[in-house]
Parts: structure tokens; C-alpha cells; sequence
């Protein structure tokens, strides 16, 4: 990830985390090291995925256990995103900041 493409998901990350503070969510965020951002609630264990695709921000709903699975069975970040179909039962787009946060609820 470039220094812009960083800026910009940590500049939508800092906007999460002031919305979720407002509504007295606690999410912590995580960096896989994969080119992306976690945004996690510790309580549920849901999460989300924020990065950047193409020249604007990818934001994904996790589907935890199917991407538990995917690594278990030894696929990368990068190995997904050549699999579309797997990659779409594990990483659901989510439009808005309320959005994500519901997903998070």
C-alpha cells in the first residue's frame, strides 16, 4: 500500500473509531500486514476489512469462520483475491460508515 493509499484508509479508520466512540461501540483496529486494516469488535468477534481498490477505499463485512477456514487451509490475502467466488463468500461490500458499524453491532 503507498503512502496516499495508507493515508487514506487510516483517514476513514479514524472516522470509524469517532463514529463507534459516539455510540459506545469498542472496536479495535488490527493490520494484517496484507495490504488492508481490520476493524474489530473483541466483544462478538465481528469484523471488518478496509482497503483501498483501485483509486477508492474497499470496505468488506468479514465472514469470520469461512475466512478461518480459508486460512486454515492455507490461503493468503492473495490467493483470495484470485478466487472470486471464495473471495465473495468472505468479504461481503458494505457501503457507509452506519453500515459498517451495524455490521459491527
Amino acid at each position: 500500500m503507498s503512502d496516499d493509499e495508507a493515508k487514506m484508509v487510516w483517514d476513514f479508520v479514524d472516522r470509524v473509531l469517532d463514529a463507534a466512540e459516539e455510540i459506545n461501540l469498542r472496536v479495535i483496529v488490527h493490520d494484517p500486514g496484507e495490504g488492508f486494516l481490520l476493524v474489530i469488535n473483541p466483544k462478538n468477534k465481528k469484523l471488518a476489512a478496509i482497503g483501498v481498490q483501485g483509486k477508492g477505499l474497499e470496505i468488506c463485512a468479514v465472514e469470520l469462520q469461512k475466512w478461518i477456514w480459508a486460512t486454515d487451509e492455507g490461503f493468503t490475502y492473495k490467493h483470495l483475491k484470485k478466487d472470486p467466488v471464495l473471495m465473495d463468500s468472505i468479504f461481503k461490500p458494505v457501503i457507509g460508515i452506519k453500515n459498517l458499524l451495524n455490521h459491527l453491532k
